[in-house]
């Protein structure tokens, strides 16, 4: 699943279906992606000693051949079950590489998975200035509002022809405010058309200004494939969120290092590299590891060698000022020697 900070001390918001799974279904996962890894290395293995390389199609002979065999034959038993939750999240280091961080959070409140209120607050302890995400201050939705939804649902994550430090990079999907409507419970749900997928659950739903307006949480089902409907998925509004948000005594603000990042943003993108990278420098004595503040100070360097800031005269203005400085310096030396040799 995904989530999303709401305080830079490490207060999250994500969907409470995502930390409150059962023992039964953790036992089940836990067996069956053990039963895919050892699957997987007996396929390298076979291809190792045979010296060939299998088709996809033999691959996935093999792969569901082993599944069976394994079911069936094997056992697995797992006791003194702990369930601890963990939270991944991005930093980058100085040279400018992603690093995946994993840190312990613990549960503040939560409401109950769907038909409920499927909302859970979460706490990382020794944590600060990290990247924050902004509620809207807006108490109406309208349909039509373009919305954007920043998560990791699972095909992207769990695609096999892609490396495995790409699953902490986010996808980004967009799409339009379909409908408000009246879930089971009596509270409103939004109707959206953006595109979500199991792991898109708690992710953000933003709109145009960045701002947090729901949290994704559901989709439809198609009745005749029983497979999830596209472009019909559903997100709990910002108004039911800060329900949860108030009882655990919260207070959303998006923190000295964000609000200063983002200040960096905006005059960057204004091509205002000089003032930029005084803010990205700010952020990185603040949290040296936030992400994407050395790649944005290697950018203004970049831009302000150039000639790019536009507060900077362009570079060929600034050769031909030289160029006139040098000649008057020069005109002026010529004239003092010729004055001092008495033929001025």
């Amino acid at each position: 699943g995904t989530g999303f900070l709401i305080t830079e001390d490490g207060y999250i918001v994500t969907n409470c279906h995502i930390i409150d799974r059962d023992s039964a279904f953790i036992r089940n996962k836990f067996i069956l992606e053990t039963f895919q890894e050892v699957t997987r290395a007996n396929i390298n293995s076979l291809q190792s000693s045979w010296a060939m390389t299998l088709t996809d199609q033999q691959r996935d002979l093999l792969y569901n051949a082993y599944s069976l065999i394994y079911s069936q034959l094997s056992s697995m038993i797992l006791f003194d079950l702990k369930k601890e939750i963990f939270v991944l999240y991005r930093a980058d280091t100085t040279s400018g590489e992603t690093v995946t961080t994993k840190q312990m959070a613990k549960v503040v409140v939560k409401g109950k998975a769907m038909p409920g209120k499927d909302v859970a607050i979460l706490k990382m302890d020794n944590v600060s200035h990290l990247p924050v995400l902004t509620f809207t201050k807006d108490p109406v939705i309208r349909i039509g509002t373009q919305v954007f939804v920043l998560g990791y649902p699972e095909p992207a994550t769990t695609n096999t022809f892609l490396a495995s430090e790409a699953a902490i990079d986010p996808t980004l999907t967009a799409g339009i405010v379909s409908a408000v409507k009246k879930s089971i419970g009596g509270w409103p749900v939004i109707q959206m058309d953006a595109m979500i997928s199991h792991g898109s659950s708690g992710s953000p739903v933003c709109n145009d200004k960045g701002e947090v307006i729901g949290l994704a949480t559901f989709g439809s089902l198609d009745q005749g494939s029983g497979s999830l409907a596209s472009g019909f998925n559903f997100a709990i509004p910002v108004t039911v969120i800060k329900e949860y948000i108030d009882s655990a005594k919260v207070y959303p603000t998006e923190g000295e290092a964000a609000h200063v990042f983002n200040e960096g943003l905006q005059q960057f993108y204004q091509q205002f590299y000089r003032k930029a990278l005084g803010r990205f420098e700010r952020v990185e004595k603040l949290n040296t590891h936030y992400p994407q503040v050395h790649f944005y100070i290697q950018q203004c360097h970049a831009k302000i060698d150039r000639g790019a800031d536009r507060q900077s005269p362009p570079r060929q203005y600034v050769f031909w000022m030289m160029a006139l400085i040098a000649f008057m310096t020069f005109a002026y030396i010529f004239y003092k020697i010729r004055k001092r040799r008495g033929l001025l």
